[in-house]
C-alpha cells in the first residue's frame, strides 16, 4: 500500500519485473482506499524459490512510496 501517486504502480511492475519477466502489469490488482488517499496494490509472482520471495519482499520494502513495510 502506498499514497496514491503518479509512477507507483509502474515502480511496483517494476520491482516484480526484474523477478519475474513473464510478470504482465494488466493482471496487478489495484484498490484504492475509501478517500483515495491510499493505493492498495496486489502482484502474484511465481517464485521458484524461497530466497527469490524474500529478495522481492526487501526490494518492494525500498520503494519510498511503501506505507505498509513488511517487517525485515
Amino acid at each position: 500500500m502506498g499514497v496514491t501517486q503518479d509512477g507507483f504502480a509502474q515502480a511496483m511492475v517494476d520491482v516484480v519485473l526484474r523477478f519475474d519477466p513473464s510478470f504482465h502489469a494488466g493482471k496487478m490488482e489495484m484498490r484504492p482506499s475509501s478517500k483515495g488517499t491510499y493505493l492498495s496494490l496486489t502482484a502474484t509472482v511465481r517464485a521458484t524459490r524461497a530466497r527469490s520471495s524474500s529478495a522481492i519482499s526487501l526490494s518492494v520494502n525500498t520503494l519510498d512510496r511503501i506505507r505498509n513495510r513488511t517487517p525485515s
